[in-house]
């Protein structure tokens, strides 16, 4: 009897032990998700002002080397979503395939997971020729120039972007805007101040132009939307193992209820089955005994309650 509880209980116990378990385990990633964005916050604004240093060195180093700035953007590109705390191949891929509508293959640089099948792409491919001219630029005149053929540069990208139509592509359910990433804040700023136009006409064709400090806001939030999506996921599991303890409760109790039920059953049975032994006239027992002492041969006795309870019916 005790061993079938056990087997009952046990189990129940380890249900309620995990329950508790998770939900210390929700809040305390609660706490740390809340840190962590504080945390990082507070980091940006040293991480933005380094990298536009790098990426300005470097740019001037360059000296018009295209190829080779993208690839360096590229970089900037990725050490921002290592630091976001995204996963490739969980939450971003980075150069998957695609073929359009007519045919021809295309290859957006990042695709990053939101919760809701929804996916975020990214471009890091901007040409910062014209703009490391401009600032290298002696004199007044000559910098006009190169920062006019900077904007130009940009609203040339920001138009073949627009028409790769990466929204439109299968397997694709982006959100309305494509980021075009800029890995340095000067080169956006010198063309704001040029020609603001530009980016109101690229938001017009669907395009956001960021910056590594944007962006990295913007991964950040999207990271957030994860943790949250994934703390969903285990309150969501919590409910239902809530659910399954309760059920097992209520299935015990009834299996409880039961095994007294029928102890109460077996206790009735036993006693009718004595007493029709035990008890009336010419009962089993008051037989039994007057077989022994007619036969001389019996070695044992009939225990004296219960011939005392018989000889007494009998008497009667």
């Amino acid at each position: 009897m005790n061993s079938g509880l056990d087997n009952i209980i046990k189990p129940m116990q380890k249900e309620m032990a995990d329950f508790k378990n998770r939900m210390e385990q929700v809040h305390k990633e609660d706490i740390e998700a809340r840190s962590a964005l504080s945390q990082h916050l507070s980091q940006l604004k040293e991480l933005n002002q380094q990298m536009s240093q790098d990426t300005l060195n470097l740019t001037q180093a360059l000296k018009g080397d295209s190829k080779a700035q993208g690839n360096w953007g590229e970089m900037i590109l990725e050490k921002l979503l290592e630091s976001s705390g995204l996963r490739e191949g969980y939450e971003f891929e980075r150069e998957q395939s695609f073929i359009n509508d007519e045919g021809k293959h295309q290859r957006p640089d990042v695709i990053i997971r939101m919760p809701g099948h929804k996916q975020v792409i990214i471009d890091a491919k901007v040409s910062l020729t014209d703009y490391e001219r401009a600032v290298s630029a002696q004199d007044s005149d000559t910098q006009k120039k190169y920062i006019r053929a900077h904007c130009k540069s940009i609203q040339t990208h920001i138009q073949t972007l627009a028409s790769k139509r990466y929204d439109h592509l299968e397997g694709i359910n982006s959100p309305d805007y494509v980021l075009m990433f800029m890995p340095i804040e000067a080169a956006h700023l010198m063309a704001i101040e040029a020609d603001s136009s530009i980016f109101e006409t690229a938001f017009n064709q669907r395009i956001a132009v960021i910056t590594p400090s944007t962006l990295y806001a913007t991964l950040k939030l999207i990271e957030q939307l994860w943790r949250y999506e994934r703390q969903s996921e285990n309150v969501a599991k919590l409910m239902n193992r809530a659910g399954l303890l309760h059920d097992k409760v209520a299935d015990f109790i009834k299996s409880f209820e039961d095994v007294g039920s029928r102890l109460n059953q077996a206790q009735s049975s036993y006693d009718k089955a004595f007493g029709q032994i035990k008890s009336g006239r010419g009962s089993v027992l008051s037989q039994i005994k007057t077989l022994g002492e007619l036969s001389g041969k019996a070695k044992k006795d009939i225990p004296e309650h219960l011939l005392h309870n018989t000889q007494h019916l009998e008497d009667d």
